[in-house]
């Protein structure tokens, strides 16, 4: 049993390189209007402004655990202590599965020490995909059924099909976004014209 406290929200350091990658401030900038209006949810520079190169997840996932260890939390009439915040990361069934991928040359696409890390130290809460056996998945693999403890599975009552390529797709289009994403995050991306990117209008 827990209770959620709170999630942070850190978009990745342009150096990871992927096409679609809008500038790193203004990724940002779109976290900070998605959720202005949450109790719960923050958004985390970090990772993206304030290192020189891309971080690998685990090493990101870490310094928010060492943080939050500092926290005092009281559970019930218990008076404050630190060390009482598990952390985990919320990610999607295909993170999940590249966990057990192997690359071409025969290395693993995560290190075990970097597994070690998510799985074995922290956590993952894990939202599945329409048609996915994820419990499957996880029990046919080794490194990952060793740490089946450790990985939660949500199954959403519904499933939207809203990504950020569909956004991308729909603006590339000249079509609204309106609805698709948070009030906030349009008005933004209007005022900053990120609509006219590049790399977002292929």
């Amino acid at each position: 049993n827990y209770e959620v406290v709170g999630g942070y929200l850190s978009p990745v350091h342009a150096s990871y390189g992927k096409s679609s990658l809008a500038p790193a401030e203004h990724r940002l900038g779109m976290l900070h209007a998605a959720v202005e209006d949450s109790d719960w949810l923050m958004a985390d520079g970090w990772e993206c402004s304030c290192q020189e190169q891309w971080t690998r997840t685990a090493l990101v996932l870490a310094r928010f655990a060492e943080e939050l260890s500092k926290v005092e939390v009281s559970v019930g009439d218990a008076p404050p202590e630190t060390g009482l915040i598990r952390t985990v990361m919320l990610c999607g069934g295909d993170v999940l599965e590249g966990f057990a991928k192997v690359k071409p040359d025969g290395e693993a696409l995560w290190s075990d020490e970097d597994l070690e890390v998510i799985l074995g130290q922290n956590g993952v809460v894990c939202i599945e995909r329409d048609g996915a056996d994820l419990d499957a998945f996880v029990e046919s693999h080794p490194v990952l059924r060793q740490r089946a403890e450790h990985i939660t599975m949500v199954r959403p009552r519904v499933h939207t099909g809203i990504s950020s390529t569909v956004v991308r797709q729909h603006l590339a289009a000249g079509e609204s976004i309106r609805y698709l994403v948070p009030e906030g995050v349009r008005s933004y991306i209007n005022e900053h014209r990120l609509h006219e990117l590049p790399n977002w209008r292929r």
